[in-house]
C-alpha cells in the first residue's frame, strides 16, 4: 500500500459523531465531489463524481443522518424529492454563476466556526480530492478541485492554522498544495492522520541524519585530500632541497623533521612530531615544514634568476 493510500485508509476509519461535525463533513463531500442538478421542479439529483465506494457510501450515510431519511439512489446518484430538497436550507444551495448547469452548495455562516468542524471539513475534503507524496521521495500534499471557490475555501481554512498553501490552476482544475514538510505534518495532524504523521516525521529525521553523515564524510574526505596534497608538496620541497645542495646546510631540527617526513609521507603532523627527539607538537612540526617549503621556494627563485 502506498503512503497516500495509508493516509487515506487512516482518515476513512474516522467517523464524525457530533451532528455539527457531520454537517461539516457532508459539506466537504458535496462541495468537492458532487454536482447537484434539478431534474424537474419536484426532484433533484446529486451526482457523486467518484468511483470510490467508501466515499459514495459516506455521502449516502451522512445525508440520511442529516435529513433523517432513507436515501433513494442509483450507484453514484442520489435522488431528493422537493420536500427533502427543502430540508437542506443550511447549505444555502445557489445556482451556478459561471454558465454551467447545476447547483452548488454555498457556505452557511457557522458551519466551520468550530475547530472540530474545520478539522472534519479538511479530513473529508482530503478524502474527496487530496493526495500526499511518499515522504521518502519528497514533500507534497495537495487538494485537486474543479472549482476555484472550493480551492479558496480550503486555503482559507488552512490559513486559520497558520498553514500557507499555494493555489494554482491546472487546465480546468484548481490545486491547493503544500511543499513545506512542517506544514504538511501540521495538516496531517489537523485531519487526524497521526500514523501518517509519525511515518513522515521518522522519514524526515532519517533524511536529516543521513544528510548530516554525508556532510561529515564529505568534509572529512576533503580534509584528507588537503592533508595528502600538503604532505606530497612537503616531500617535493624536501627532495628539491636535497638535489639543490642546500639540504646539508640546514639546521639539525629542520633536517630531522625533513627526514621524518620522507620516511612517513602520509603521517599526520601530530604523529610525526612524536617521532622527533625531543617530541614536537603539531604546531612545531607545521612551523618547521613551512620553513622548509619557504626555503625551497626561495631557492627556486634564486635558481631561476641565475
Amino acid at each position: 500500500m502506498s503512503y497516500a493510500a495509508e493516509v487515506r485508509a487512516e482518515l476513512s476509519a474516522q467517523n464524525e459523531t457530533a451532528a455539527h461535525c457531520r454537517e461539516a463533513a457532508l459539506f466537504a463531500l458535496l462541495f468537492c465531489l458532487c454536482k447537484i442538478t434539478p431534474a424537474d421542479e419536484d426532484l433533484a439529483i446529486i451526482r457523486i463524481q467518484t468511483e470510490q465506494d467508501a466515499l459514495i457510501t459516506k455521502c449516502f450515510t451522512l445525508l440520511e443522518k442529516t435529513l433523517n431519511i432513507e436515501i433513494v439512489s442509483n450507484r453514484n446518484e442520489i435522488f431528493l424529492s422537493k420536500e427533502q430538497w427543502s430540508a437542506l436550507p443550511w447549505f444555502g444551495f445557489l445556482a451556478e454563476t459561471d454558465g454551467r448547469s447545476g447547483m452548488v452548495p454555498a457556505l452557511k455562516k457557522g458551519v466551520l466556526s468550530r475547530d472540530c468542524c474545520r478539522r472534519s471539513f479538511l479530513r473529508n475534503a482530503f478524502l474527496a480530492s487530496g493526495t500526499v507524496s511518499d515522504p521518502d521521495k519528497g514533500y507534497h500534499l495537495e487538494f485537486n478541485l474543479s472549482r476555484e471557490d472550493t480551492a479558496e475555501l480550503i486555503r482559507s481554512v488552512l490559513l486559520k492554522y497558520e498553514i500557507h498553501p499555494k493555489v494554482i490552476r491546472r487546465r480546468k482544475n484548481f490545486t491547493v498544495y503544500l511543499k513545506d514538510s512542517e506544514e504538511i505534518i501540521d495538516t496531517l495532524s489537523l485531519m487526524g492522520a497521526h500514523a501518517g504523521l509519525m511515518r513522515m516525521e521518522n522519514s524526515r529525521i532519517l533524511k536529516e541524519v543521513r544528510n548530516s553523515v554525508n556532510r561529515r564524510v564529505n568534509c572529512e574526505a576533503a580534509n584528507i585530500g588537503k592533508t595528502v596534497a600538503a604532505a606530497r608538496k612537503q616531500v617535493e620541497d624536501i627532495e628539491f632541497l636535497q638535489r639543490s645542495g642546500v639540504f646539508s646546510d640546514l639546521p639539525d631540527n629542520l633536517v630531522e623533521i625533513a627526514l621524518l617526513r620522507l620516511e612517513n609521507e602520509d603521517m599526520p603532523l601530530a604523529e610525526l612530531g612524536k617521532l622527533a627527539h625531543p617530541p614536537v607538537g603539531k604546531s612545531g612540526v607545521n612551523h618547521r615544514l613551512r620553513k622548509l617549503s619557504e626555503l625551497a621556494e626561495k631557492t627556486r627563485s634564486t635558481m631561476r634568476r641565475t
